[in-house]
């Protein structure tokens, strides 16, 4: 009879492997997106008259960290040669579909949750980028624009390509998407601006965004659904908040 001890350790091994091997890349991407706007910070600030408030200073930094974290993906995937990891199968007819009903489903859930939680009584954080463009209508156009071509896509590749699919052999799919969704969450957590319990409740709608951008990238087999309804979901966000600035709502 086989030893299972044995089985079950190599198993916890590659299951460890698997998740310091994500956590690292993901680690790897924010770091060298923190060097790069330590670096380009203050000429932007200087080019600028010295405002760091600019719209194009905000926008350019966004701009950086987010085509850091696709170098930094692209880098791991050079280097391990696990280009078929992620899924960069092109768009068929039915990941349309996929992709619309993802992005109502992202936009739904957040507003249901944010209801119920008024109904308990319950606040939620602020996101810090909201806060950013709070009477810059501009700063809202610039963030439609760079969700959709940078900020679904890049993040998809990290925490979906690269976490959620590293994950997914030793771990299963759903524990791999569960895993990747916490990792998700607990990056975005210092963006949020509250008290304990406000960014605590804000993560709960972090989480559904996780757990259904997981779902699609498993459903689907490609990186662009998640990427494409990632950007969208955001975009809409940016957008009523655009219209809410120019007194169009």
């Amino acid at each position: 009879m086989a030893d299972t001890s044995d089985w079950d350790m190599q198993l916890w091994i590659r299951r460890g492997s698997a998740l310091f091997e994500g956590i690292f890349v993901v680690l790897a991407a924010l770091v060298t997106a923190s060097l790069a706007v330590a670096a380009v910070r203050e000429p932007l600030v200087a080019a600028t008259g010295g405002n760091p408030d600019a719209t194009i200073v905000r926008l350019s930094i966004t701009a950086i960290q987010f085509l850091l974290f696709g170098f930094v993906v692209l880098w791991y995937l050079r280097v391990t040669d696990r280009w078929e990891m992620v899924g960069f199968d092109g768009l068929a007819p039915k990941h349309t579909i996929a992709i619309v009903v993802g992005t109502a489903v992202l936009l739904g859930g957040q507003m249901g949750i944010s209801a119920l939680f008024n109904s308990l009584g319950i606040s939620t954080g602020a996101n810090r980028a909201i806060i950013d463009g709070l009477g810059n209508p501009d700063y809202f156009l610039g963030m439609i624009v760079l969700s959709i071509l940078l900020v679904g896509p890049a993040e998809e590749l990290l925490f979906r390509g690269v976490l959620q699919a590293r994950l997914r052999d030793s771990w299963g799919a759903w524990p791999a998407i569960v895993l990747a969704t916490v990792v998700f969450g607990s990056i975005h957590l210092p963006a949020i601006i509250g008290d304990p319990s406000q960014q605590y409740a804000t993560l709960v709608v972090i989480a559904l965004l996780g757990l259904v951008l997981g779902y699609l990238y498993e459903r689907t087999g490609t990186i662009w659904v998640p990427a494409i309804a990632h950007g969208a979901n955001n975009a809409v966000i940016f957008g009523i908040q655009y219209a809410g600035a120019v007194g169009l709502l």
